[in-house]
């Protein structure tokens, strides 16, 4: 890990840092298998003490299969895991919260995302992460479950966190996104050059989008959103620090896909 003043000096000039094998193997493989656990009752396939990406795949294929509702209800239920929120308490992790001056940490939201091969629908156009947002101090992890250059990633916009919030328009598709006025002073940055045990320190500020997904496999990523508390100032009036609804509508993803 780099030096504390770098690394901090980094996070605020560019809105973004990596941090290389990081993340511990077996807090990955623990949440494997607790997908694929979530899983296995509802699919014939059986290897049990098996928890690799592809079993992963295989079984979500299958539960696919079964029907949208059951595909929906299984996802959703993977982004309530308790493993998720509890990378928080792990060394590497917490020291490089705190040394990015992370001192009063709630947790916003946390989920698990998956993209599969060939998937445009669901990919992230540019944008910011504004929605439930309970301070103006705030903290993106993204860690990658899957890696792999074909299976995509992210990329973004370094330096553009520091317009603050955006105002982001709707597509006829439903997907939020930001007009290219709004960071076209940025140069783009392709981020989807990492591997297991990586992960990314983001703010959520940050303009960012989705690479897609040219593998074969799904890329499933975890993502802990972080607020910091102690520098509000705005809770006697409001939860959140901006009128949220004055910069995107609110709608959850497949509420607004759907209705699109």
């Amino acid at each position: 890990m780099k030096c504390e003043t770098d690394l901090k000096t980094d996070f605020e000039n560019n809105g973004f840092v990596l941090q290389k094998n990081i993340v511990p193997l077996s807090w990955i493989d623990e949440l494997r298998c607790s997908m694929i656990s979530i899983m296995q009752p509802y699919c014939e396939c059986q290897k049990n003490g098996v928890c690799d990406a592809s079993y992963l795949d295989e079984l979500f294929l299958e539960v696919s299969a079964l029907s949208q509702r059951a595909k929906s209800n299984v996802y959703s239920t993977f982004g309530r895991l308790a493993n998720l929120p509890l990378i928080l308490s792990i060394p590497s992790i917490y020291q490089v919260v705190h040394s990015l001056g992370f001192n009063g940490c709630t947790i916003q939201a946390y989920s698990i995302f998956c993209l599969e091969p060939g998937n445009d629908k669901h990919k992230f156009l540019p944008h910011q992460d504004l929605k439930g947002r309970t301070s103006l101090k705030s903290l993106l992890l993204w860690v990658p479950l899957t890696a792999g250059n074909e299976l995509g990633g992210m990329a973004c916009w370094p330096g553009s966190h520091t317009n603050g919030p955006l105002v982001h328009g709707v597509t006829p598709r439903g997907q939020l996104e930001l007009p290219e006025k709004a960071y076209a002073n940025y140069e783009r940055e392709d981020l989807s050059d990492y591997e297991i045990g990586d992960a990314f320190f983001m703010k959520p500020y940050l303009v960012h989008e989705t690479i897609g997904n040219r593998g074969k496999g799904i890329r499933w990523t975890a993502i802990i959103k972080i607020d910091d508390i102690l520098c509000n100032t705005h809770l006697a009036e409001s939860l959140n620090p901006f009128c949220i609804e004055d910069f995107i509508d609110t709608k959850n993803n497949a509420e607004r896909l759907q209705l699109s």
